[in-house]
Parts: C-alpha cells; sequence; structure tokens
C-alpha cells in the first residue's frame, strides 16, 4: 500500500541532493549499500541491449506502471527480455539507458548517473522514448490494448439515466 508517509523519510535527502545540483536519489539497499533500490519516487529501469532490467527487493513499493512496461517490453512490439532482479551497483555502466518510471511520470529518461567519483553517462532514451510512446498511446486509446489494462466506460448521459 502507497501512502504519502512512504516518502517522508526521503524529503532530507532529496533536499541535500538538489543543494549538490542532482534532481532525485537513488537508492541502494540498506544492508549492504551495493544493490539498486529506486529513485527517491520512483522505480529503477535499466536498459541493457534487448533486456529490460528492473530492481528485485522487498523494500521497493511495486509500481503498476513497472508492471505494465515489462508486460509491454516483453510483448511482441518490443520483443524483449524482462527481468526482475538484484540489480548491482557496479551495473551502472552497463545499461545503453535508465530510466525511472512510476505513476506520475509514467516514464523519464535519465541522462546521467554519479556513483561516487563515477559519473555514468546514457546517451540514448531510444526504447525508454518507444516503450513511454506505446504505454501513452495504449492509454489514450490511440493503440490496441492486448493486456487488458483499459476499461471502456459508458457515456454519462447513459451512466446519468440509469
Amino acid at each position: 500500500v502507497k501512502a504519502s508517509g512512504n516518502y517522508g523519510s526521503d524529503i532530507r535527502v532529496s533536499i541535500d541532493a538538489r543543494a549538490e545540483g542532482y534532481p532525485t536519489v537513488l537508492y541502494l539497499d540498506p544492508k549492504e549499500k551495493r544493490y539498486i533500490e529506486e529513485f527517491s519516487v520512483s522505480n529503477f529501469i535499466g536498459i541493457k541491449d534487448d533486456t529490460y532490467v528492473t530492481p528485485d527487493s522487498p523494500t521497493i513499493l511495486r509500481s503498476a506502471t513497472n508492471d505494465m512496461l515489462m508486460d509491454l517490453a516483453a510483448s511482441d512490439a518490443f520483443g524483449m527480455k524482462v527481468e526482475r532482479r538484484p540489480v548491482d551497483v557496479a551495473e551502472l555502466g552497463t545499461f545503453n539507458e535508465v530510466a525511472g518510471c512510476g505513476t506520475a511520470v509514467v516514464m523519464m529518461g535519465v541522462k546521467s548517473i554519479t556513483h561516487r567519483d563515477t559519473v555514468h553517462q546514457y546517451e540514448s532514451i531510444e526504447r525508454v522514448e518507444a516503450l513511454y510512446n506505446h504505454y501513452r498511446a495504449i492509454q489514450f486509446g490511440e493503440e490496441e490494448d492486448p493486456f487488458g489494462w483499459g476499461t471502456a466506460c459508458p457515456p454519462l448521459a447513459d451512466v446519468a439515466a440509469a
């Protein structure tokens, strides 16, 4: 269950990060500080060749948006392999693209991640953008919904008359 209190512990860290010029924070697991958890208010996605990778951790808030994007990535439209697994921070340099995803942003490409003294640059958001555009097209009825995500609502006049 998501609640506004889930994000309370992120406020101070996010303020400090912004003061240093970073728009968001990427959290690592609290025990080993080695495995990627999530961005401050969105799930982490890494694209490595034809593989969609997202962390698997009991402390991450499950995202319906990420679940849907994984379905879309694995579909015939994209044909990607999908992996929900522990993601070592050492892998940051191996991703072609990185994004955050969640209800508010759907998907947002990341240009770089700074971890200690290393800046990992991501030049492309081609796959991220394609997934985002296809997701939004399904959401707005511009593309077929092969997943059954949406429900057609009857016209207001029909509901009011009932």
